[in-house]
Parts: C-alpha cells; sequence; structure tokens
C-alpha cells in the first residue's frame, strides 16, 4: 500500500543480506511496540545505512537513500497518529 514491501523486493535483489537485517529490525519493532506502521518506518529509515554498510559496492543504498524520503511521506499520517497515541496496533495479550 505505501511501497515498503515493493522496496523490499527491489532491495532483495541488490543487497538480501541488508534485506535480512531489515526484517528483524522490523519484527522487533513490531513484536516489542505492536504497530507495523512504526515497523515500515524504521525499516525504511535504517534502508540505506545497512545497505550501505553491508553492501557498499551495491547501488542498493542510493536506491534505498532516495525511496526512503517516500515512504515515510506515505506514512505520514500513521506518523501523526502515532505521535498523538492514536495509532492502531496489533492486539497485546
Amino acid at each position: 500500500g505505501k511501497g515498503v514491501a515493493t522496496a523490499a523486493g527491489a532491495y532483495l535483489a541488490l543487497c538480501p543480506l541488508a534485506v535480512a537485517a531489515l526484517a528483524v529490525a522490523f519484527f522487533l519493532v513490531v513484536k516489542r511496540w505492536g504497530y507495523v506502521s512504526a515497523g515500515s518506518i524504521t525499516a525504511a529509515t535504517l534502508a540505506p545505512i545497512l545497505m550501505y554498510v553491508i553492501c557498499p559496492g551495491s547501488p542498493g543504498w542510493v536506491a534505498a537513500a532516495a525511496l526512503a524520503p517516500v515512504i515515510l511521506y506515505r506514512h505520514r499520517e500513521n506518523i501523526v497518529r502515532l505521535l498523538k497515541g492514536e495509532e492502531k496496533g496489533w492486539k497485546k495479550g
């Protein structure tokens, strides 16, 4: 819906190990705080950094750096709800 899965698929072709690390970060955030949007925002933010560090010769980090602001923009309403404590999350307990 907001480009995260599509970006992940593209990143997978460019730097699979970075995608594995991003998936771990995504799932840890979702498990800890219960918000998929927070996991997506975290992964989008970390993607350029992890892709640069893990696959420095790959152009993937440039793509991730270009797409991160787009993904964050697409999540702007989620960010507002998260800040207000109004975001719908996974049921805990």
